[in-house]
């Protein structure tokens, strides 16, 4: 006989990955998150409330994995007018996810599997899960697996009887493009650029806080370009000696293109084309980096463990690891460069996970220490400041002889940056149960009169969480 050792009595119910596309429906967004080997898709119901409409969270899909479910991202494809799901599992498995309307229920596309042994590089044990990020116009997809490598693919619909290879996807050695190139702990594709362009945040050589003292600024970024068709993946820019505490990158779109560097105690913007430009968090910054920063107001903040989204062009959304939500409105100075960073409080929720903007003005904060909620924002107040940069001409700057300034001259300009606060509103939540700090089985102190007589009761499960 066959016995089961091991049996789901209820399926997780935290949020770990969250996004937002249209995944059912080409008219209707969908939420989808996911938590542990579940995969949930919502859908937003809007009802009326006190004279006002807002939007409700309905569950219309649901299915368990045969894995933990390590990241997630929609995609399109040419022709497609939904969205594909970009899943990631495993240690380097990658499952194209869409959406069956025949069956009303999920259909794979592709499936990718990269866990062979000349790829696991002699690693023993798990200890880099896969990324999965996706080019902002749909040109291509990319995975990073075991810290050093990174699975190319393709999001071209492959022609019938077709001999081009164009539409498979390879594997990158990012050591064999820079040797320097280990550790990375995250990566983006940036915005503006004809090829899809990835940016690698890395680590070559680690430190840790008690070693800043003899080595210190260990992080370092390259962006390389993606050519498809000859496979071909040149450097384009580079920028050595950033904090050691840089956690992960939040690309800028256009106009203003980019990248946030989020590090523990301080906040940076990368860019080809400018010098960069960083500001310090607390006053542990100046300790623990030479990297150039600027003071801006007294703040004692940081970003480990954070989330942060892009809200518009140039507001960002950010959660700290205590609950406190700030909205960072990202200041220039009219020469598509970052001067300065304006922090406010928004207001306080969850230990969040993951976020995502919503459909409408809703964000979605998922968490897996308390209930993921849906938040609707709207603007509440909006104040004109005055922001005053001093800028040179172009030449001036690139020649800092005293004659070119005499003829170009400085000049300081005056430009009016809107500042806007935000209200925000609980408008529904997903119920977590986790964590599970501690639990207990017992009998129910309450047994009706029928059941007392019987030898075995049922017995009940108790359980401490949150």
């Amino acid at each position: 006989m066959v016995f089961g050792v091991y049996r789901l009595n209820h399926p997780p119910s935290s949020v770990d990955h969250c996004c937002n596309c249209y995944f059912i429906t080409p008219n209707e967004p969908n939420l989808v998150v996911a938590g542990g080997s579940l995969l949930r898709i919502f859908r937003y119901v809007p009802m009326q409330e006190d004279g006002q409409i807002r939007h409700r969270l309905e569950q219309v899909l649901s299915c368990n994995l045969y894995g933990i479910i390590s990241s997630i991202v929609p995609a399109k494809y040419p022709g497609n007018r939904r969205h594909s799901l970009l899943v990631a599992v495993g240690e380097a498995q990658l499952a194209v996810v869409d959406y069956d309307p025949s069956s009303h229920y999920f259909k794979t596309r592709m499936l990718y599997n990269y866990e062979q042994d000349d790829q696991r590089q002699m690693f023993l044990q798990q200890t880099f899960l896969p990324q999965v990020r996706v080019d902002a116009e749909n040109r291509s997809a990319a995975m990073l697996i075991y810290g050093s490598r990174l699975v190319v693919v393709p999001l071209i619909k492959p022609a019938k009887n077709s001999t081009d290879s164009t539409h498979h996807s390879y594997v990158v050695d990012l050591k064999k493009l820079d040797e320097k190139v280990n550790n990375v702990k995250d990566f983006q594709f940036l915005h503006g650029y004809c090829e899809p362009t990835i940016m690698l945040l890395y680590e070559p050589l680690r430190t840790w806080p008690g070693r800043v003292a003899v080595r210190r600024d260990t992080c370092s970024i390259v962006a390389i370009a993606i050519n498809i068709r000859d496979k071909v993946h040149p450097i384009i820019w580079s920028q050595n000696n950033l904090p050691f505490d840089s956690l992960y990158a939040l690309p800028v779109p256009k106009p203003t293109g980019g990248v946030l560097i989020f590090a523990a105690n301080s906040l940076l913007y990368l860019n080809q084309s400018v010098p960069p430009f960083g500001v310090m968090l607390n006053s542990l910054a100046p300790q623990t980096t030479d990297f150039p920063l600027q003071k801006q107001g007294d703040y004692m903040l940081t970003l480990d463990d954070s989330q942060a989204v892009m809200m518009e062009n140039e507001r960002v959304l950010i959660s700290l690891k205590s609950g406190d939500i700030y909205l960072i409105t990202l200041l220039s100075d009219g020469m598509r460069s970052i001067k300065k960073f304006s922090w406010l409080k928004a207001a306080t929720s969850v230990l969040t996970s993951c976020l995502c903007m919503a459909t409408g003005n809703y964000i979605f904060l998922g968490s897996r220490f308390g209930n993921s909620i849906l938040l609707y924002y709207q603007e509440k107040s909006s104040v004109t400041a005055n922001f005053l940069e001093e800028q040179t001409n172009k030449r001036a700057r690139l020649d800092d002889d005293d004659l070119d300034l005499e003829i170009f001259g400085n000049k300081r300009e005056k430009q009016d940056i809107r500042l806007s606060t935000y209200s925000f509103e609980v408008v529904d939540s997903l119920m977590n149960f986790s964590p599970i700090t501690q639990m207990t089985v017992g009998e129910s102190p309450y047994i009706s009169e029928e059941y007392k007589s019987n030898s075995h009761h049922d017995l009940e499960i108790v359980s401490c969480s949150g």
